[in-house]
């Protein structure tokens, strides 16, 4: 497996229409960013390596899409990190730009 070029992509907060079995919308949801972590973590429930998984939602697609600034723990990246149980792989904290937000 060449692990460097597995990325995950999410059409988070995007608009998701449902609609009823004549065609009709019921419904408007928005997407969430969070489906990223699930996925992240249900690779890891089928032996994918955290550090794999990680790459997938990180560091692949920044370099793919050219983020210098993302997809990294190095001096003068963005400062956005995930402190995760590692027994859970539950989100505990969430940092952006350098600040604790949840």
């Amino acid at each position: 497996m060449l692990a460097d070029r597995i990325s995950f992509s999410s059409d988070a907060n995007a608009i998701l229409p449902r609609f009823d079995s004549e065609g009709r919308l019921i419904e408007l949801r928005c997407g969430q960013i969070a489906s990223l972590w699930q996925e992240c973590v249900r690779a890891c429930a089928l032996g994918v390596s955290l550090e794999v998984a990680l790459g997938a939602v990180t560091g692949n697609p920044a370099r793919a899409l050219g983020l210098a600034g993302k997809g990294a723990i190095a001096v003068g990246q963005d400062a956005d990190l995930l402190l995760i149980d590692p027994n859970t792989l539950a989100i505990q904290r969430v940092m952006s730009g350098g600040q604790w937000r949840a």
